[in-house]
């Protein structure tokens, strides 16, 4: 299919593409459009070869995509993930060369892992409206930043790797999902006087480092197997 005369052919009053009507061979089009050597992915044939058969794409018996795995590529360039097929579950696009901005607002309901740390990507990201049923984001080793909503998560979501990026100003840990078992947010810059009292009982590991204007007091449950606050003014007690 040819993506760009189905761009024109878009009525330019809806300012969007329906993505419900473009079949997945012109989203995945759409979604490595900009990225660099894009034949490390698709190979020399480009849009000849079904997206089914693409190095690191799997699709069930019914030719539906269910995995994007491009990790470990070196590859250059921007993504759009608006474009990513409804089917899609687990998108690994770690270990790059990838930049420009993340909007995390138009992913796929059915995505349950989004790995996109080891990047260069920057700006401000919204975790508002993630997949409700997401239970992995890894955003880490970055150039992201601004502040982050951590109280609008999805129910479901266990882990979260914020870490490693550009993060500021304070950071709410009062709604945090029950579920949720990894949190890392260390090494930004987040700051200001922080609430540890509603932490998840399903908590396990937590690290909040080298945020070094972070303070609080937090008193954690000894199911809580790894912590870490080096670096910041937060006090760290164990419940006897």
């Amino acid at each position: 299919m040819n993506v760009a005369v189905l761009l024109h052919s878009c009525d330019p009053s809806v300012g969007r593409i329906d993505k419900e009507s473009l079949p997945q061979q012109a989203l995945m089009e759409l979604f490595i459009q900009d990225i660099e050597e894009s034949e490390k992915i698709c190979g020399a044939t480009g849009a000849n070869l079904d997206a089914c058969e693409w190095d690191g794409v799997r699709c069930n018996a019914d030719d539906k995509i269910l995995m994007i795995h491009f990790g470990w590529r070196y590859i250059k360039g921007m993504i759009d993930l608006q474009w990513i097929p409804t089917t899609v579950e687990e998108v690994y696009l770690l270990a790059n060369k990838l930049h420009g901005t993340l909007d995390l607002t138009m992913l796929p309901h059915s995505l349950e892992k989004l790995r996109l740390s080891h990047n260069e990507f920057s700006g401000e990201i919204s975790l508002a409206c993630l997949p409700r049923n997401i239970i992995y984001l890894g955003v880490s080793f970055n150039r992201l930043s601004g502040e982050v909503d951590m109280d609008h998560l999805p129910t479901f979501i266990e882990e979260i790797y914020l870490n490693n990026n550009r993060f500021s100003g304070p950071i709410s840990l009062l709604r945090l999902p029950e579920g949720l078992v990894y949190l890392n947010i260390s090494e930004n810059r987040f700051s200001g006087d922080t609430d540890f009292s509603q932490l998840p009982k399903s908590l396990r590991t937590i690290n909040g480092s080298f945020n070094i204007d972070l303070e609080g007091e937090a008193t954690l449950d000894p199911k809580v197997l790894t912590c870490s606050f080096r670096s910041t003014k937060v006090k760290v007690h164990y419940v006897t």
